[in-house]
């Protein structure tokens, strides 16, 4: 029987907010720690902050409850207020994958906030996975909903 062929398709989420795309892009990646749900976490405590560091090259992660620091990636873009951009860099299963999130100012007061996991041809072995947890509902869908919701 032949391998099958992993489906390296970008996962690809939008939701729309009201309010301006400076306001959500900051709220997104200066407010991080204020909305993300702790229960996506990478390091093995509990998650006690998040942060950004605001530039290319900077990285973005988490600090556990025990003091240790989680790299999650690294920025490839840091665009304010249209774009954010990271490569994993921890976790075997998604390392090398990208993350970008844009936002779009499509009327005065609705901003579409778009989030793309793709590179995805660099973690085909574990596409699996990615699916089972990003691809989820659970996953990206559920960060999108609490950041949508703290946005109100």
């Amino acid at each position: 029987m032949a391998d099958q062929i992993p489906d390296l398709t970008p996962l690809r989420y939008k939701v729309s907010i009201s309010g301006l795309a400076t306001d959500a892009f900051d709220r997104f990646a200066l407010g991080i720690a204020d909305w993300w749900p702790r229960h996506h976490k990478v390091g093995q405590s509990a998650i006690a902050d998040l942060k950004i560091v605001p530039r290319v090259g900077g990285t973005i992660g988490e600090i556990g409850e025990d003091g240790v620091e989680t790299v999650w990636g690294l920025l490839t873009a840091f665009d304010r207020p249209a774009r954010l951009a990271f490569r994993w860099t921890c976790d075997r299963f998604w390392r090398d994958s990208e993350v970008d999130i844009s936002f779009v100012q499509v009327t005065p007061s609705t901003v579409r906030v778009r989030l793309e996991h793709g590179n995805l041809k660099a973690i085909a072995a574990h596409i699996a996975d990615l699916h089972a947890s990003f691809g989820s509902p659970t996953g990206w869908p559920d960060i999108l909903r609490t950041f949508a919701a703290t946005a109100r």
